[in-house]
Parts: structure tokens; C-alpha cells; sequence
């Protein structure tokens, strides 16, 4: 889960947004060890509600691993860490 800023070199949270799932779903084609992965942008008004939700499924935690360090991956969170203001994440099996 993501939540973003507002807006961020000229860019308003909506763009913020729509950059980083179209970033995160363009890695299916990049980084071989995802067997899955959804992107939800919230869309419904909730002062409880993250914005921004990542859904993804790999076979094992060390394909976890590799995604994580794959340089694609690591470009998208680069962006991620510039624009986001609270994160929270489920690794589970």
C-alpha cells in the first residue's frame, strides 16, 4: 500500500498515480519472476483508504528477492520514494 503527495514536479496526485501503476504493470514483461501483478489506484473518498495498492506473486521469497533488486524494479521505486508519503507491506506465502 502507497500513499503519495499531491503533486510533484508539475505533476498533480492523479498523474503521480496513474505513472506508477503504468510503471509497475510494465514490469510483467521485464522482470521474469512475477507471476502476477495488480495495481489498484483507490476510488473512493476515505480518510482511511492508502491510494495506491501493488498485488504481486512470485514462486518463491528469493524470486521476491530477485524483483526486488532487478534494475527496473529498482528505477519504478526510485520514483515511488520520491513521491510517497506512507507504505506499509504483507509478504506472505
Amino acid at each position: 500500500f502507497f500513499n503519495v503527495v499531491e503533486n510533484h514536479e508539475g505533476m498533480l496526485k492523479n498523474q503521480i498515480l496513474a505513472k506508477i501503476k503504468s510503471d509497475l504493470e510494465a514490469l510483467k514483461g521485464k522482470v521474469p519472476v512475477i507471476r502476477d501483478i495488480t495495481v489498484g489506484i483507490n476510488a473512493k473518498a476515505d480518510p482511511n483508504a492508502w491510494d495506491l495498492v501493488l498485488y504481486t506473486k512470485f514462486d518463491s521469497f528469493d524470486d521476491l528477492d530477485i524483483y526486488q533488486k532487478h534494475p527496473d524494479h529498482v528505477a519504478v521505486a526510485q520514483f515511488i520514494g520520491k513521491v510517497k508519503t506512507g507504505r506499509a507491506v504483507v509478504d506472505f506465502e
